[in-house]
């Protein structure tokens, strides 16, 4: 299915599957137009909280970089001395709870395994900024708002979740592959019809320096959608982490090494290209799927593969090292790869500042 969304794989086999999938994307697309006019008419009532909401969400299955997203939202809106919290579903979380406090700032109370690896990733970068999950996000944010007095919740993941009012939706786009092949689910890797993108508020494009085609990406969309601005940002390796170790080393310091590179992430090929341009010399990428839970065993092929390549170091995402660490077998050590979104000019921030009329420090 992920081969035939993404592309990479025609084989005979997978070309007959195309039709097939082409006619479920038909039902899927009728059932999200349905759902949208069943909320757009009142049939279905969204809940609104006594605070402002904003969704960070895409349009495509897949990574566009919602979590760095979130964390520098979080960031940039703690420092302008609002009280913030990030609602998520928790994707994959095996707790039963109906809303889950995975941080209050300051502490991390649950594991990837409760309520997902997202969750977890936010609540340790974020310091001061609460991190709620569950799948009923009204709950959970009144849970935030009680709880730790918010007063902008950040909807992680959103823009599919009609369910909750919210002030401000923007959608991230991956620049180096806004739409794929622009079919929906299961024939590609839209969730809903791209003309669905005029309820955004606003388009953050990610990966802009991995793209060749972004001026052409941002002309497509001004002249779809004139009145939503597009941003542009660039997601930047800022340090390089040894799992087990409080040292943080600067990026460049295995330039040139040989490198045996692994991801569970949903768009592994922008974490390789990123990998090279910081000079790394990888060896043997392996990918797997995104959220992907590693056994034991699976880990310690990945220490033999690397001990018969005589790599110099073995490197994984950020993400995925909060799925592992309490696994991974203490023969060879693991690093990873921390990265920040940046945004190239201060356009983005100066629209915050306009629409969420806070004062600038």
């Amino acid at each position: 299915m992920e081969r035939i969304i993404w592309s990479k794989d025609d084989t005979p086999g997978m070309q007959g599957l195309k039709p097939i999938l082409y006619l479920f994307s038909l039902i899927y697309g009728a059932i999200v137009k349905m759902r949208i006019l069943l909320y757009r008419y009142g049939f279905l009532h969204a809940k609104s909280l006594p605070c402002k909401v904003i969704s960070l969400g895409n349009i495509t299955i897949g990574g566009t970089g919602k979590t760095p997203m979130a964390i520098w939202l979080a960031e940039f809106l703690t420092s302008e001395g609002i009280r913030v919290a990030i609602l998520s579903r928790g994707y994959r979380g095996t707790t039963s709870y109906t809303v889950n406090i995975v941080s209050d700032g300051y502490h991390v109370f649950l594991r990837p395994h409760d309520v997902g690896d997202e969750p977890v990733l936010m609540a340790r970068r974020l310091k001061g900024v609460p991190v709620v999950a569950g799948q009923n996000r009204f709950k959970a944010g009144e849970c935030a708002i009680s709880h730790f007095g918010a007063e902008i919740l950040i909807l992680d993941d959103g823009f599919q979740h009609m369910a909750l009012k919210r002030d401000m939706d923007f959608v991230l786009l991956d620049a180096t592959n806004p739409f794929a092949n622009g079919y929906l689910l299961p024939r590609g890797p839209l969730r809903e019809p791209a003309s669905h993108l005029k309820r955004a508020h606003a388009f953050i494009l990610t990966r802009c320096d991995q793209a060749t085609n972004v001026e052409k990406t941002i002309r497509t969309l001004t002249n779809t959608f004139p009145k939503i601005p597009v941003f542009k940002s660039v997601h930047r390796p800022y340090k390089l982490c040894t799992l087990g170790e409080d040292t943080f080393l600067d990026v460049g310091v295995l330039s040139g090494k040989k490198i045996l590179a692994f991801s569970g992430i949903a768009n592994a090929r922008t974490f390789m290209a990123m990998l090279k341009s910081i000079g790394l010399n990888v060896v043997q990428f392996k990918e797997y799927p995104d959220h992907y839970y590693y056994s034991r065993k699976e880990l310690q092929q990945i220490q033999r593969e690397a001990l018969a390549l005589n790599v110099e170091a073995i490197i994984t995402t950020e993400k995925d090292i909060v799925r592992i660490e309490d696994r991974w077998p203490n023969k060879l050590p693991l690093s990873f790869l921390a990265i920040n979104m940046e945004f190239v000019d201060e356009a983005f921030k100066n629209f915050l500042i306009k629409h969420l009329k806070i004062r600038a420090n």
